[in-house]
Formats: C-alpha cells, structure tokens, sequence
C-alpha cells in the first residue's frame, strides 16, 4: 500500500504541474510570430546568402581595376651530353633559375571593367530589393495563416456552440416525445441536425489543425507544436484615405519597382559593356627579372622591362555588333518589364483596396445580423416552450445565428486580411 501511494502521489504532483504549465502558457502574438519567422525562415536566409553572394561579386569586380601583381620561377636542372655537333660533349651538369616579378595595370578597356564593376554593385542593390521582397511576402503569409488560425478557432468555437444548443433542445424535444406532446419524427429531426453538426465541428477542428501546421511550417517549427495565439484587436479604420495616397506609397516604397529600376540601370551599363568590344584595350606592365643560366659557373643576372601593351579586333565576324544588338533588347524588355510591373502593382493595390472597404460594410451588416438573430432565437425558445413555434424554427433559428457569426467573424478576419494585403502592396513592412 505504501509503495501504491508514492505513485499515486507522485501522479497527482505530475499532473497538478503539467496543468499549471498550461495555465501559464503564454498567448503568441502575431508580432512575435512576425519576428520568430524573420529569424528562422529557410526563405529568408536563402535571400540573405544571395545578398552576400552579390557582395563578394562585386568586391571581385573591383579588384579587376586595380594592378594585378604576378610572381613566378622556374628551375631547370640537366644532367647528361648535351646533343647536337658532330662530336658529342662530355658529361655536363647544369642548374638554369629564373624569378620573375611583374605588375599590369589595365589603362583603358572602353569602358569594360569599370562597367562590369558597376553591374556588380547594381547586383548587390538587386539582391538586397529582392531580399526585401521576400521579407514582405513572408510578412504576409504569416499574417494570413495567423489570421485564418483565429477564423477557424472562431469556426469551432461556433460549431461547439451549436452542437451544445442543439444537445440541450434534443434533450427538451425527448422529453416531450415521452409525455406525448410532441411526435417521435420531431425527435429523429432534431437527432439528423444533431448529427449534422457535430460533422461540422470535427470538419472544423480539422482544418483548424491543419492551419496550426500551416502556420508552424512558416515559423520552422515542428508541425505538431501546440499553438496558443493571441487575439488581434479588430480596429476599423475610416475610409478617409484616398486611393491615390495608397498609390504613391506603392510607388515610393515597392522592392519590386526598385528591382525592376535596378535591373533597368544594369541592361544600360550591359549596353556599354557589350560596346567596348570596339575600343583597343591598353594595359601597362612592369616587370624585372632575375635569372641565372647556371648555378654552378655563373651569378645572377637582372633584366626590367616596362611594356605597353595594345590589343585590338580589327575583325571578329560582327561579334561585337551582335553583343551590342542583343544589349540593347536587353535594354528595351527591362524598360517594357518595368512598365508593365507599374500597372500590375496599380491593380493590387485598388483591389487590395477595394478589399478592404468590401470587409468594412460586411462587419457592419454582420453584426446587426448576429443580434438579430440572437433575439429571434430568444424569441423561438420561449414560443417552444408555451407550444407556440414549431420545433423546426428552433432549428432554423438557432442554426441562423451559428452563420451569422459565422459571417461576422469571417468579415471581421477578411479585413484583418485585407488590411495585410494593403500594406503589402503599398510595401509596407
């Protein structure tokens, strides 16, 4: 019995722990998951190694315009007859050195090296746009998956709601059918619509799951980890702000517009790139030579140079006149891209927009339909109760309120949505 009591105590202290843990467990708030998913996200890093990728091509570049400095030596050691004359030598032994130092310094490339340095800085403020835009589409999904995790808690919520009314009017609807006030179909109706929702609640917890994992997954977090979330305030906003202000954010603020402004510069100096082909290319080296035709019967020696060097196609089957026509379509598809990219982020950003207004009158309707439908269902009960209302407009109306907030809470998310979606397309962060 003793031994039976210790594990009996030390069960109770286990479990009285286990649901102060749950007590205490603390609500995650959407900035948190905001911030865990800036930090942790695999697609985030993958764009911030692209920036650094970006960064070392570009110190690559630079060092293309600076002297290049070239130390090499060779040794040559022969032992043996040395051939050639009519009469052979005797055996001979000879040990030939030679260090080489030089210096090149590109003088003039046409433009060449200081463009492609140029695109590589350009491919640095690519990749940082492009890393921001990541930031801001991993911004929204986590807003949206945060926002239909709390619709779907709502969902259950109500569908829990309902299965209970609906329990406890089986149960008043049984009594009935026992004392003959009411016919035994009432009873196998009221059982269907019974059944029906409690379909409709485990179809509710299961999606609810299933955005749970949605949710982790963008947090890189195991996919069965228990999600607490924190309500967001609902805060309706007016409709003061023009859609013409919405417009110039997205135009002051878009990474996309910035990449595409950026990938327009780099088609530019492409074009120069490509032209230089039609200039010579002038470099000057410097360069001082020790050598030693034989270690064994001969000093050092030294030889210094200094050279101009000229390079020039004087033909190469139109080669450059291709580059530079293939340059300039570049040049004309990044201006029609970023063209057409305006209009496009003009159309998200007045359905965005429109969104949102369209959430806005929902809410307003949407709770007057939930008291409204709160009162008739009072109103069906009592009539129940006196024999007055027909057990089907219990039903019906108890069914009516499920979905009328049902419809409140989806408006009321959809903004919240809507909203997510207008800062992005206004690139806010």
């Amino acid at each position: 019995m003793g031994k039976r009591n210790i594990i009996l105590s030390a069960l109770l202290v286990y479990v009285i722990s286990f649901c102060a843990g749950l007590s205490d467990a603390k609500a995650f708030t959407l900035e948190e998951a905001v911030r865990e998913a800036g930090v942790k996200n695999i697609t985030l890093k993958q764009a911030e190694e692209r920036v650094r990728i970006a960064e070392s091509g570009a110190a690559e570049e630079r060092t293309y315009l600076l002297p290049s400095f070239n130390l090499s030596g060779e040794n040559a050691y022969q032992r043996g007859d040395i051939p050639g004359g009519s009469v052979p030598l005797s055996s001979t032994e000879t040990d030939d050195n030679t260090l080489s130092l030089s210096v090149t310094q590109p003088l003039f490339t046409g433009g060449r090296l200081l463009g492609q340095y140029r695109i590589s800085k350009l491919a640095v403020d690519f990749a940082r746009a492009s890393h921001d835009i990541v930031y801001l589409d991993l911004i929204l999904n986590v807003k949206s998956a945060y926002f239909n995790v709390l619709r779907l808690e709502k969902a259950v919520s109500v569908s829990r709601e309902l299965v209970d009314n609906r329990r406890r009017h089986s149960s008043e609807v049984g009594k009935r059918v026992q004392v003959g006030v009411l016919p035994k179909v009432e009873q196998l109706k009221t059982e269907v619509e019974l059944a029906h929702s409690e379909d409709a609640l485990i179809l509710a917890e299961h999606d609810l799951k299933a955005a749970q994992s949605g949710l982790n997954r963008l947090l890189e977090r195991p996919l069965e980890t228990e999600v607490i979330l924190e309500d967001v305030p609902l805060k309706i906003f007016s409709g003061d702000i023009s859609l013409e202000y919405y417009y110039t954010q997205a135009k002051k603020n878009r990474p996309e517009l910035k990449a595409a402004a950026i990938k327009f510069d780099q088609a530019e100096k492409g074009k120069t790139v490509a032209g230089s082909g039609y200039f010579p290319q002038i470099s000057l080296q410097l360069a001082r030579q020790e050598f030693q035709e034989d270690a064994f019967r001969s000093d050092w020696s030294r030889n210094d140079q200094a050279l101009l060097v000229v390079s020039y196609d004087i033909w190469n089957w139109g080669r450059i006149r291709d580059r530079v026509r293939k340059s300039a379509s570049q040049l004309n598809l990044a201006q029609m891209e970023r063209s057409d990219l305006e209009r496009s982020i003009g159309l998200e950003v007045k359905k965005a927009y429109l969104a949102v207004g369209s959430a806005r009158a929902r809410i307003e309707t949407a709770q007057k339909a939930v008291r409204q439908s709160e009162e008739v269902l009072r109103i069906q009960s009592i009539r129940f109760k006196e024999g007055m209302a027909t057990n089907t407009e219990v039903l019906d109306a108890d069914f009516a309120l499920a979905q009328a907030k049902t419809d409140y809470y989806n408006a009321s998310y959809d903004y919240l949505s809507a909203q997510a979606v207008l800062e992005r397309s206004t690139g806010q962060k």
